[in-house]
C-alpha cells in the first residue's frame, strides 16, 4: 500500500469518528523523494485533510494552499530551520485556516516550564556532543554523486531515518 494511500486511510477514519478537521503533521518535505513522495503530492492525492504543517526540506512557508484530489484548497507550511519560526494555525469560528509563522526572536512571551526543558535538553545534547555512538567509514555528508532532484538527503539522514526505522520496527 502506498504512502497516500494509508494517509488517506487514516483521514478517512478520522472523518469517520467525527473529526471537524484533519491537520496532518508531516516529515515529508516540500520536494518529492527519491520515491516519489512529498507533502504537496500527498495533497494532490488525498481528500479530506484541512492542512498540513510540514517539515524535513527546512524551507520557510508561511501559508501556501493547494489544490485536492477534488480541486478543493488545503493549507501548506514550514516553519523553517533552527526554530527560527514557530507556526501558528488559526480556524476562525467561521471555519476559515489560515496558518503563519512567528519569528522566534519576535515571541513576547516564553514559557519557565518550556524554557526549562528546551535548556535541559541543550544541556544533555552539549554534555554528550563529544561521545559517539559508533564509527562509519562512508562520509556521513553530501555524497559525490550529487542527486539534483533531492538535494536535501544526505548518508547522515538516512543512517539516522533507517535506525528510527529499525527500532520502531516500522517500514
Amino acid at each position: 500500500e502506498h504512502t497516500y494511500q494509508r494517509v488517506q486511510h487514516a483521514v478517512d477514519q478520522a472523518r469517520q469518528e467525527g473529526a471537524d478537521y484533519v491537520v496532518v503533521l508531516s516529515q515529508l518535505g516540500y520536494n518529492s523523494d527519491r520515491f516519489g513522495i512529498s507533502a504537496p503530492g500527498l495533497i494532490a492525492a488525498t481528500t479530506g485533510i484541512d492542512a498540513v504543517l510540514d517539515g524535513h526540506s527546512h524551507m520557510t512557508i508561511p501559508n501556501a494552499v493547494f489544490c485536492n484530489a477534488r480541486k478543493q484548497p488545503v493549507h501548506y507550511s514550514q516553519a523553517g530551520f533552527n526554530f527560527s519560526h514557530i507556526g501558528k494555525l488559526v480556524i476562525d469560528p467561521d471555519g476559515r485556516i489560515c496558518s503563519e509563522l512567528i519569528p522566534t526572536q519576535q515571541m513576547k512571551f516564553r514559557d519557565p516550564a518550556v524554557t526549562q526543558v528546551v535548556d535541559s535538553i541543550k544541556t544533555l545534547f552539549m554534555g554528550s556532543a563529544d561521545d559517539y555512538a559508533g564509527r562509519t567509514l562512508m562520509a556521513l555528508s553530501k555524497p559525490k554523486e550529487y542527486n539534483p532532484n533531492n538535494p536535501y538527503e544526505i548518508n547522515a539522514g538516512n543512517l539516522v531515518t533507517d535506525a528510527m526505522r529499525w527500532s520502531a520496527n516500522a517500514d
